[in-house]
């Protein structure tokens, strides 16, 4: 195999292992309701625009214009969703914001684990078992830090 399918493969699934823990820690803070719409709605944003920046998939006005109409109300849906009722926030704004800025570090994580992918232009079936060995090494990295 080719060292630069061993590398982007392993990266790519170290991008994917911090998206994942730093989900988790999220849903610490401000519950699985709160956390998967909001989740879902930025690694939404962030792979359209890496698709369209990064990759020049937005090539004319008008799939600009509708890219950013559809963000917008991919935004304002994510939003309401994740929305909670005054009578129902039971934990502070500082969880919140914990929350969310944990959210921050888990979609570059899952963004990175696809723009790498695009990038390296790596075939998925090639390349499971160097993502395996990505995702197993994250964690491996995440404890060994915590021990000391």
């Amino acid at each position: 195999m080719d060292t630069k399918v061993w590398l982007l493969g392993i990266l790519s699934g170290l991008f994917w292992s911090l998206g994942q823990s730093q989900q988790f820690q999220a849903m610490k803070y401000m519950g699985v309701s709160m956390t998967v719409p909001m989740s879902t709605g930025m690694q939404l944003v962030a792979n359209t625009l890496a698709g369209a920046l990064l990759f020049s998939e937005w090539k004319t006005g008008s799939t600009v214009g509708l890219g950013l109409l559809a963000l917008f109300f991919l935004i304002l849906g994510s939003t309401l969703t994740s929305r909670k009722e005054k009578s129902d926030q039971v934990s502070g704004e500082n969880s919140v914001g914990k929350g969310i800025r944990t959210l921050l570090i888990s979609t570059a994580g899952y963004a990175g684990y696809t723009i790498v992918f695009k990038a390296g232009n790596l075939d998925a079936l090639a390349t499971v078992l160097h993502k395996v060995l990505g995702w197993l090494s994250g964690p491996a990295c995440s404890l060994s830090v915590r021990m000391r």
